[in-house]
């Protein structure tokens, strides 16, 4: 793993997160540029590490799984 990619840790559900996906985003969605995971925000092409998973944050809002890390 990239040294430069953040171990986020799990999940806090009380706090906001973006949506996963582990699907391309919609052709509607919109660029919002923004992720979110436990209340912390991430611009566009960020990538985090959580619980195993690595997410990659798209224009659309919503994270991304790209596989494992």
């Amino acid at each position: 793993m990239a040294d430069d990619i953040k171990q986020v840790g799990d999940i806090d559900f009380s706090l906001r997160t973006s949506e996963i996906v582990t699907d391309e985003p919609n052709a509607g969605d919109t660029d919002r540029a923004t992720c979110y995971f436990n209340g912390a925000a991430y611009s566009t092409g960020a990538q985090i590490c959580s619980g195993g998973n690595l997410l990659y944050c798209q224009t659309n809002g919503a994270w991304r799984r790209l596989g494992g890390c």
